[in-house]
């Protein structure tokens, strides 16, 4: 049985990201997926009917032979910056058992850049429209030039 978490990449403050947790080559039946969210993650959602406990998400997994199957949790990193975030998932195949598998990953939260701060006060489609108002002022412009300089011939 094969365990592997991906965090993605570095978030900026305030961002929604997912934590990808895979388990790969079952068979597994009737085994617990648990996963550490580290406290300063908001937990926003929780996928594949997970549950969540203390800060851990916890899932029953069922993996048929030679498949994977892919348990998500979507979090909101916090306000502080370059603080590196880990989270740690484990697979029991029985409930009281040691893990079978472990896997961790960690995200490092980005410092806002300063498009970032531009991009939270603007959406792309005011630009294209301002962009747009502009070209069209300027062809105007050229094409008003351009006729006042043949009148004057």
């Amino acid at each position: 049985v094969g365990l592997f978490l991906e965090a993605g990449e570095a978030p900026r403050p305030g961002e929604e990201f997912t934590l990808r947790t895979t388990v790969t080559d079952g068979p597994v039946e009737g085994a617990l997926l648990a996963q550490h969210v580290p406290g300063e993650l908001e937990i926003i959602e929780v996928g594949e009917e997970g549950v969540v406990r203390d800060g851990i998400v916890n899932w029953q997994v069922a993996v048929p032979a030679g498949e994977e199957a892919v348990y998500t949790v979507r979090v909101r990193a916090p306000e502080a910056t370059g603080e590196r975030l880990a989270s740690t998932a484990c697979l029991l195949l029985e409930r009281d058992a040691d893990p079978a598998a472990c896997a961790s990953d960690s995200v490092l939260v980005a410092e806002r850049t300063v498009m970032s701060r531009v991009s939270e006060y603007t959406d792309p489609a005011s630009l294209l429209r301002a962009a747009g108002v502009a070209l069209a002022a300027g062809l105007a412009w050229m094409l008003w030039r351009r006729r006042r300089a043949l009148s004057h011939r």
